[in-house]
């Protein structure tokens, strides 16, 4: 019952992170519409790294749902944090062993090359679906290079340091 309860407490604060995040998110403003960066997909990595496989996909998709109702993600953002999710967590099930501090910055920078490959290429699909030339999904992604680079800089930067902090969370819950 009390790992229920804990485990019950821990997706209620990511959820809440994740929607705090998402409000804060840098937005683009394109001709379709805008495109958010996908900060909060942060909290779903770090989770995941930190609680396991089954609470982050509850945490990412949760938090994906409410998020889109809200208005605050689009296709592009659900896309790239589910398909990011699903590449760390397949790395992370390839090992054993807990995940040391180095490894959870090799994760980061994983996530965060992911994020930035996977928002560009969003850009140049919405850009060509835009009016058929890839020179518009050449501009759409010119204009989203600023933020795609952020959100991959912030991932590799924040992914270790907040999934330590879920550990200690953790370790204070229990």
């Amino acid at each position: 019952m009390r790992k229920t309860v804990k485990n019950v407490a821990t997706v209620i604060i990511a959820v809440a992170l994740m929607l705090i995040i998402a409000a804060i998110s840098p937005q683009i403003i394109l001709p379709t519409g805008s495109l958010v960066a996908p900060l909060a997909g942060i909290i779903g990595i770090s989770a995941l790294l930190t609680l396991g496989i089954p609470l982050a996909i509850l945490i990412i998709v949760i938090g994906l749902v409410i998020m889109y109702l809200q208005g605050t993600a689009n296709d592009e953002v659900f896309v790239t944090i589910l398909v990011t999710l699903i590449v760390v967590a397949w790395l992370r099930n390839r090992q054993s062993s807990p995940v040391s501090h180095q490894q959870l910055i090799l994760f980061g920078i994983v996530a965060g090359i992911l994020t930035f490959v996977l928002m560009e290429l969003s850009l140049l699909v919405a850009g060509w679906f835009f009016d058929g030339q890839w020179s518009t999904g050449l501009a759409f992604v010119r204009l989203g290079l600023s933020s795609s680079v952020l959100a991959a800089l912030l991932y590799g930067i924040l992914v270790a340091p907040i999934t330590i902090a879920w550990r200690k969370l953790n370790q204070i819950i229990s």
